[in-house]
């Protein structure tokens, strides 16, 4: 499996986005109130119509549309603040603040929108996505309380996608602050119901499209740290000997980059976030991906670990048939997904943590050795 990693920075610079400048952190983010901030944001060179997206008149315009046609008819924007939540190279997070007149009860309405804009070209598919989750059962009144923020429009000239901001908390944040059997069970009950709806079809995913979705993709990673190539190799060569061969595999659709913060919950109601990367393929990249986080929290907060038997038990309970070797194969990938994040940010002790990464992956590509793997097994790993 070769020796532990070395770094050559000279065959790899420094993975820093080269916009912008200073690296915008949740802290500076909160503090977007700043004009100047607003204006470094909107200078985006992918994102062409965020300049629009700032526009309090403007947006103003297209919010009062909506809420005429969601709300109520005579409603009137009298104030709208815009706030910056996060912003990538291709797509941009807002939250704006409005204040509506004209909704029927005297009072001014505090009314709560997500906009999302993105690179032209893109957008139309999420958002007819969204349409097909809400109609297939996620909706607001939804009586298994599994919903889906409600998608409000799509406006191509603008390319922004415009939603409901959903309540409650990260499921992050109610599961560390107080960990439970029933919030594993309602994760793993939510989980299901996504991958049972009829919500995608066409080609499945492959591992060759799947690789892609690291950044940077995995050949960089050799070209920064030689003597990880054959760790690297044989995960993939293991990957792909396990998924080539597999014929009981059950295809539907994938979120694609399902983890904690993907999941929103109030009381007895969850909230399903971020269909961005929506595809037709194999539901344990989903399992895979989630266990990675879920095992991670656990190191740090003792009490998580006996309860995550209970979410891979509802959850094979609810889709039936036992997928868990594949589980294994996708936790592995999902942390070589993470070396490359490594990579691209190369923080503090990134070659010794990449490393890591890759001893966590071959463990699990390892473990993966038949269609018998148990719970345990996988949760040992």
């Amino acid at each position: 499996m070769g020796p532990a990693c070395r770094a050559t920075p000279r065959l790899w610079p420094r993975c820093r986005p080269r916009f912008p400048v200073t690296p915008l952190t949740n802290d500076t983010i909160a503090m977007m109130r700043s004009e100047q901030l607003l204006e470094r944001i909107s200078q985006s060179p992918k994102l062409k119509t965020l300049p629009d997206a700032l526009d309090r008149q403007k947006m103003g315009r297209y919010l009062e549309q909506m809420a005429r046609q969601y709300l109520h008819p005579d409603a009137t924007v009298k104030k709208l603040d815009i706030e910056v939540l996060r912003q990538r190279t291709q797509r941009c997070v807002l939250r704006y603040r409005v204040d509506l007149k004209g909704t029927g009860n005297g009072r001014t309405h505090r009314w709560r929108v997500i906009g999302k804009v993105f690179k032209p070209g893109r957008g139309e598919g999420t958002y007819q996505v969204m349409k097909r989750i809400w109609d297939a059962g996620f909706h607001s009144d939804a009586p298994d309380g599994i919903s889906i923020p409600r998608p409000y429009g799509f406006y191509p000239e603008i390319c922004m996608l415009f939603q409901e901001e959903v309540q409650g908390k990260p499921y992050k944040d109610a599961l560390l602050a107080r960990p439970s059997a029933d919030l594993l069970r309602r994760l793993a009950e939510a989980l299901a119901k996504f991958h049972a709806a009829p919500l995608a079809d066409g080609p499945p995913l492959t591992l060759d499209e799947f690789l892609l979705r690291c950044h940077p993709r995995y050949p960089f990673l050799i070209l920064a740290l030689p003597d990880c190539e054959p760790r690297v190799d044989y995960i993939l060569q293991q990957a792909r000997r396990y998924l080539t061969s597999d014929q009981t595999i059950q295809y539907g659709a994938i979120h694609g980059d399902f983890h904690l913060g993907q999941v929103h919950v109030q009381r007895d109601r969850i909230w399903l976030i971020d269909f961005d990367a929506i595809s037709f393929g194999d539901p344990a990249v989903d399992v895979g991906n989630l266990l990675v986080f879920l095992k991670g929290k656990a190191k740090k907060y003792p009490e998580l670990a006996p309860l995550l038997p209970i979410f891979l038990k509802t959850y094979l309970q609810h889709t039936g048939g036992n997928f868990l070797h594949r589980v294994l194969i996708y936790e592995g990938l999902t942390h070589l997904r993470r070396a490359c994040k490594l990579l691209r940010h190369q923080e503090k002790g990134w070659s010794r943590k990449i490393n890591k990464m890759l001893n966590k992956a071959i463990n699990c590509v390892d473990r993966a050795y038949g269609q018998s793997v148990t719970i345990q097994e996988v949760l040992e790993t």
